[in-house]
């Protein structure tokens, strides 16, 4: 199979190039609870190389910036938490009472659920439930009762549905903001869910200012459908994501930019 050109080109100058990757699912495989989650073996060490090779290498996620910080733990690679809503930490925003006591309400009538909290919002996961297709369809209409009266959205995962301030912040709108920055004229972007299709979109939006994209949907057991469909490449989890990460730094050290 031929490999994609936008891949040569990263490895021929990765110091015009941006890695620009998802966390969950992604850089560390789905646990059963997102305190669980473990960064892939090998991550660490392709990431690191990638840095001091490539203009700007980022992780955008819905984690907040410090769990981020505490998993990934590598000098050099940009953290953008929230989807760049903000950042976790004292003095930072902060979830009202009244906002999660609604939330638990919701989540405690429906077996199985586990809901996180976060600086600026809520999540309710719904992986452990026995049949998570009903619970999501449970969760979803009551949720959206609760976000109405508290000026919120609410934002769809993986068999995850957060509550967030607004959809003014995305992944789409943090790839925007690393290229305004950083001006890569080879972009990669790996995602695992329906959230990195805003990220796609975006890339194929900077297309015409001269941007080369290529999309790296990751596979695993709940990758929607959709985000295959718009990807110009598709790993097998993310170990998978590992091995390209691994092959782009292969061809020697860049510079940055």
């Amino acid at each position: 199979m031929t490999e994609h050109p936008v891949l040569c080109a990263i490895r021929d100058r990765p110091a015009d190039a941006a890695i620009l990757l998802d966390f969950d699912g992604t850089l560390a495989p789905i646990a059963s609870r997102p305190e669980l989650a473990v960064i892939q073996p090998g991550a660490r060490d392709a990431l690191e190389s990638l840095s001091r090779a490539a203009r700007v290498v980022a992780v955008i996620s819905g984690r907040p910036m410090d769990e981020l910080a505490a998993r990934i733990g590598v000098p050099g690679v940009r953290l953008i938490g929230l989807y760049g809503r903000g950042t976790a930490g004292p003095g930072g925003p902060a979830a009202p009472p009244g906002l999660l006591r609604d939330v638990f309400a919701v989540a405690n009538a429906v077996p199985g659920t586990a809901v996180e909290t976060k600086p600026d919002g809520v999540a309710v996961h719904y992986r452990q439930a026995r049949d998570p297709y009903e619970a999501a369809d449970r969760l979803r209409s009551d949720l959206r009762v609760v976000a109405d009266a508290w000026s919120m959205e609410v934002l769809e995962g993986k068999r995850v549905l957060e509550l967030a301030p607004d959809r003014s912040a995305d992944k789409g709108v943090a790839v925007r903001s690393i290229i305004r920055a950083h001006r890569p004229t080879t972009v990669l972007y790996a995602g695992d869910d329906r959230a990195d299709i805003a990220a796609f979109e975006a890339l194929e939006q900077e297309v015409a200012e001269g941007v080369r994209p290529v999309r790296v949907a990751v596979r695993g057991a709940e990758m929607p459908p959709e985000l295959a469909a718009a990807a110009d490449l598709v790993v097998e989890g993310p170990r998978g994501l590992v091995d390209l990460l691994r092959s782009l730094t292969r061809a020697g050290p860049g510079r940055h930019g």
